[in-house]
């Protein structure tokens, strides 16, 4: 009797908190790749290694413009090829898309990875994609867990990337257009507050004026309050009924 008497009390509240609570929360997501503190580095461009070429920059892949692009070094002179993005702070991302360049005039990559620096400054894949077997302009998924890290960098081997249609044979650069990394926010939110007119001076009624109704707002503000009485009424009439039917079967 105890038992259903303390989960009645339980419910009841939680009816209350419900019926009396205006604070929501809604879902937003965050691109990593357009904070302004980031740093972009890369592994080369074409027949340029390090990030001292000035010919589609790795700087591209998160300048919000679909048009321009990276392209890598000759991945099969290197053997791999990546661009990484590092944060001014560790942030944790949820999902990612990438674009790559939309002719695919020098490179078709088969797979890639994902790659988080740890903190012995070693590279550890935390995603690898599905092998494709067509050509791909955008591709975006989810990772199996958060991941959170100061650095991440999209890395492809030669093993991983096949020619383009304009690259002679036994060369291939790593081409994408523009890298988005998604942030999972949540953001709790409070119905903002309907501005209220300045009150005019009230004038004494006549004796004759009848007074006026409430305002249609002012039922709807105790509308909640209303719900939570009327479900709290309820649970106490199964409480009483509960306790008759305990007393009659004692006697």
């Amino acid at each position: 009797m105890k038992k259903c008497l303390t989960t009645l009390l339980v419910s009841f509240i939680l009816v209350l908190v419900f019926a009396c609570t205006s604070v929501s929360a809604k879902t937003v997501l965050n691109n990593l790749c357009e904070n302004e503190d980031i740093t972009v580095t890369w592994s080369g461009t074409w027949q340029v290694p390090g990030t001292e070429g000035q010919d589609n920059p790795g700087t591209h892949v998160v300048d919000g413009d679909y048009s321009n692009k990276w392209g890598s070094h000759d991945i099969y002179q290197t053997g791999e090829e990546w661009v990484q993005i590092t944060f001014s702070k560790p942030e944790t991302i949820n999902s990612f898309v990438v674009y790559q360049e939309a002719s695919g005039h020098y490179t078709n990559i088969k797979q890639f990875t994902w790659q988080i620096l740890d903190e012995n400054d070693e590279w550890v894949v935390v995603y690898t994609s599905p092998e494709f077997d067509e050509f791909w302009i955008d591709f975006e998924d989810d990772f199996e867990e958060p991941v959170t890290c100061m650095a991440i960098r999209f890395h492809c081997t030669a093993e991983q990337a096949a020619p383009g249609i304009h690259t002679e044979p036994g060369k291939c650069a790593i081409e994408l257009s523009e890298i988005e990394l998604y942030q999972v926010i949540e953001i709790e939110e409070t119905p903002t507050p309907e501005p209220t007119d300045t009150p005019e001076p009230q004038k004494t009624p006549d004796k004759t004026e009848t007074s006026q109704a409430p305002e249609d707002d002012n039922v709807s503000n105790i509308a909640p309050i209303i719900i939570g009485v009327v479900a709290g009424v309820i649970v106490i009439a199964i409480v009483i009924i509960l306790i008759v039917k305990v007393k009659k079967n004692k006697a």
